[in-house]
C-alpha cells in the first residue's frame, strides 16, 4: 500500500492537463500567468514528493510518480516517430495533456536548441525534470528525517 499512494501521484499531471487546456481555450487572460503556474507546479511536485516519501525509499517514490509519465512518453515517442502522426482518440490525446502542463515552460527553454517540428525533446525534458523535482523532494525529506 506504500507504494500505490505515489503510483497514484502519477496521474496528477494528466488532470493537470485537462486544467490547462480547459484555460487556456476558455480563458484568454489566464496565459500571461501559465509560466508562473508551471513552474509553481515544478516546485509542487517536489514538495508531493516530499509529502509521500514518507513511508517509501526516495528513489522508489520519484520512480513511481513517473512511471505514467514514462509510458505516456513512449506512447508519444511511437506516434511522433513511428507513425508520424497522432492517433485520433484517448490515446493519442492523453500523452499530448500530460505534458501540456509544462510545455511552456520547457519550449522556452529548449526551443533555439532543436528543431521546431519536433516535440519529443521537450517532453523527454518535462518528464526528466519531473523525476528530478519528485527526486529532490524525496531525498530532501531523507535528509531532514536524518538530522532529527
Amino acid at each position: 500500500m506504500r507504494y500505490a499512494k505515489p503510483a497514484a501521484a502519477g496521474l496528477l499531471p494528466l488532470a493537470a492537463g485537462y486544467v490547462f487546456d480547459f484555460a487556456m481555450l476558455h480563458l484568454p487572460a489566464f496565459f500571461p500567468l501559465y509560466f508562473i503556474v508551471q513552474l509553481a507546479l515544478l516546485i509542487g511536485w517536489g514538495a508531493l514528493a516530499y509529502k509521500l516519501s514518507k513511508d517509501a525509499p526516495a528513489t522508489a517514490c520519484a520512480a513511481l510518480m513517473c512511471a505514467f509519465g514514462l509510458a505516456m512518453l513512449a506512447l508519444d515517442l511511437y506516434q511522433e516517430l513511428v507513425l508520424n502522426s497522432y492517433w485520433l482518440n484517448i490515446a493519442g490525446f492523453a500523452p499530448q495533456m500530460y505534458f501540456l502542463t509544462l510545455l511552456t515552460l520547457f519550449s522556452r527553454i529548449m526551443t533555439p536548441f532543436m528543431s521546431v517540428s519536433e516535440v519529443w525533446p521537450i517532453y523527454t525534458a518535462e518528464l526528466a525534470a519531473l523525476f528530478a523535482s519528485a527526486l529532490a523532494g524525496a531525498l530532501l525529506r531523507r535528509r531532514r528525517e536524518k538530522y532529527l
